[in-house]
């Protein structure tokens, strides 16, 4: 049995548990909230499918009560998260889009904000580099009530990303010192592997420091990371004419989607 499997079957016991308690609680937020935990946890387990069917439950409820606009704009986002992680690209941004728009007329500035940032990472995973770019930067230009260092280091890290494949290596760096710079204070160690395997690849071109920062994601098992910048490696030395390196890269990157799916076997033992 699969760690995802296993992780799937407690989560739908508890969740049938829960579910049979809540049928006796008036209050139409409370459950609404339950199925807004309940669509992040099947998204983080990959049951995108389940995660979509809780998260409407719970935005039908929300939008029916008042005074919930940051609930209705977040669950958006569960959805358009879903989407874009199932390729429904065309679906997840407009999703993504409607969520921005609920936000910045309800003047909530943290889910106008992480709006934009996810609406980033779709469309650099579809290669819009310059929309992208766009959608990143505007997570600066929004009022939030207080600055939020998390969100901040995660959006300066996609902005190197994009200015370095928009080969924008001065405006990217910035971005990369910035987000080191914060992941240092946060001491986020995965963070930090991330930086220096872009820095690796766009400044450095150091192979060394390249496998080293990847041996920290696979060392933590998180093998959709290690396959995404294998494969973001393997794409930039092609572009060079480093066959020998592309190569290499490719087959790293699909070893570590490979991986993904053994750990879980492992895990479940």
């Amino acid at each position: 049995m699969s760690f995802i499997k296993s992780a799937f079957q407690t989560l739908s016991t508890y969740y049938h548990i829960a579910e049979t308690r809540l049928r006796n609680v008036p209050d139409d937020l409370e459950r609404a909230e339950f199925n807004y935990q309940l669509s992040i946890a099947y998204y983080e387990i990959a049951q995108n499918h389940f995660s979509i069917n809780h998260a409407k439950k719970a935005l039908e409820s929300f939008k029916s009560a008042d005074l919930q606009e940051s609930r209705v704009a977040t669950t958006l986002m569960v959805i358009a998260s879903n989407k874009m992680d199932l390729n429904q690209f065309v679906q997840a941004e407009s999703t993504y889009k409607a969520a921005i728009n609920l936000a910045a007329e309800s003047k909530i500035g943290f889910p106008q904000a992480l709006g934009y940032f996810n609406l980033g990472i779709c469309y650099e995973r579809q290669g819009k580099l310059q929309q992208a770019l766009e959608c990143l930067q505007n997570v600066f230009s929004v009022e939030l009530k207080k600055p939020h260092k998390p969100l901040y280091m995660r959006t300066n890290y996609m902005l190197a990303r994009v200015l370095f494949q928009l080969d924008k290596k001065a405006e990217g760096l910035n971005a990369h010192n910035e987000s080191l710079m914060l992941a240092n204070e946060l001491a986020d160690n995965v963070y930090i592997a991330k930086l220096n395997i872009i820095h690796s690849i766009y400044v450095t071109d150091d192979e060394i420091q390249l496998d080293a920062a990847l041996d920290v994601l696979k060392n933590q098992k998180l093998w959709t990371d290690a396959a995404e910048l294998s494969i973001m490696a393997a794409r930039f030395y092609k572009k060079q004419d480093n066959y020998k390196l592309a190569s290499k890269y490719f087959d790293e990157g699909l070893e570590s989607q490979a991986k993904k799916l053994t750990w879980m076997e492992e895990e479940a033992e």
